[in-house]
């Protein structure tokens, strides 16, 4: 992966249906934007009060079958799995304790304009912890160059 890439403005939606009940939640960060052969990756610092910082790689591949990766490190450790109409497993660490995940991915999406630098992946899952279903995500990242003012 190059040793930089390109400063992107991120903007992040989580819409969960979560036993009937739908919440929503956005974060905008600034991060990195690195695009090695098939892959894309966003990259990008976390900030809570409590929490502390968590650093977090979103990874995006093309193909027949596009893939996605998403990991967390910091006061959380996370790593999710992304692929169309799979299960997939994964992890969840906190200091409450490690836990077993999965995600049943519905859809998986990505645009990207290279000339303009902006992008969006978007990805549409059922997640379970511990075999037990939590609830239904939709989880879209929208990435455009920042180029600073």
């Amino acid at each position: 992966m190059p040793s930089n890439g390109t400063p992107v403005k991120i903007s992040t939606t989580i819409k969960i249906n979560r036993d009937g009940k739908r919440e929503k939640y956005e974060l905008i960060v600034f991060g990195q934007w690195f695009r090695k052969d098939q892959t894309t990756y966003l990259i990008y610092d976390e900030y809570y009060e409590k929490k502390g910082k968590i650093h977090t790689v979103v990874k995006f591949t093309e193909g027949q079958i596009p893939q996605a990766q998403i990991i967390r490190k910091g006061s959380l450790n996370m790593m999710m799995y992304f692929k169309e109409k799979e299960i997939m497993g994964g992890t969840y660490k906190t200091e409450v304790g490690h836990f077993k995940i999965k995600t049943i991915t519905k859809k998986l999406t990505f645009q990207q304009d290279d000339e303009a630098k902006t992008g969006t992946i978007k990805i549409n899952y059922d997640f379970y912890m511990e075999e037990l279903e939590v609830g239904s995500y939709q989880l879209q990242f929208n990435f455009k160059e920042d180029k600073g003012k």
